[in-house]
């Protein structure tokens, strides 16, 4: 069943921990992202993970395979259970953060590896914008997050960050155990102010395309009673 992730879409460490102690035990891992790292370093995940909870760190790592390296070895000493880069990176970097990741964990005998996901492309991004930035027509759109996360399929990463739109193309052509998480998931009936997110389905829709897992971050957040809002999210997923 497609489990939910909940983006700690907050500014401080205190706002973080109130909401982890409120609704652990309720979503599958709890996500940092940039903001929230910047202002609290690792002191975010060792806070969550002192609450027995899973941390997936959003920092989508794009650099040259040497420093991404050295970032990926922070998450392993952090003990995240997942972590991006962009598959931009090329797939140089992607393998080498998976063998620096494979060796590591076999030298100090860690058994449950952090997953590793792609970021194909940013939910934000507008079809018409990179259409036209890219200078690809429309029906060539698709293809290209396709392409993308079969480059990191073939540097043997576990999974991709990408648009809940893209998920059925993407398990038709990487298989049904590669993993999909898919931010840009919206709620009927909850409006989101400034809402930055442009490719975008509800949860049952992305659960049904095929999503594993599926980023919620506002709409929990602001709810009235989030612990009464992911019960409804998770019964529309199981129908």
């Amino acid at each position: 069943m497609t489990k939910i992730i909940l983006a700690l879409d907050v500014e401080t460490i205190q706002k973080a921990r109130k909401i982890v102690k409120r609704l652990k035990g309720w979503v599958e891992m709890f996500k940092v992202g940039i903001s929230l790292f910047i202002k609290t370093g690792p002191r975010v995940i060792k806070m969550i993970k002192d609450y027995n909870e899973k941390v997936f760190l959003d920092l989508k790592f794009f650099d040259i395979p040497s420093v991404v390296e050295k970032a990926c070895e922070n998450c392993l000493k952090w003990r995240v259970d997942m972590f991006n880069l962009h598959i931009l990176g090329g797939e140089e970097m992607l393998q080498r953060v998976v063998d620096y990741v494979n060796n590591f964990c076999e030298k100090k005998n860690i058994k449950e590896k952090p997953k590793i996901l792609g970021v194909t492309l940013l939910t934000s991004f507008k079809e018409e914008s990179l259409i036209g930035l890219l200078n690809i027509k429309k029906e060539e759109f698709q293809d290209l997050v396709v392409k993308l996360a079969l480059v990191a399929k073939k540097a043997n990463l576990d999974g991709v960050i990408a648009s809940p739109r893209d998920i059925k193309r993407i398990k038709e052509e990487c298989g049904k155990d590669f993993l999909v998480v898919s931010p840009g998931i919206r709620l009927p009936d909850i409006e989101i102010s400034h809402d930055d997110q442009e490719r975008i389905m509800t949860a049952e829709e992305a659960a049904k395309a095929g999503a594993d897992y599926i980023v919620i971050g506002r709409p929990i957040l602001k709810a009235e009673d989030p612990v009464d809002l992911i019960i409804k999210i998770k019964e529309d997923i199981k129908s």
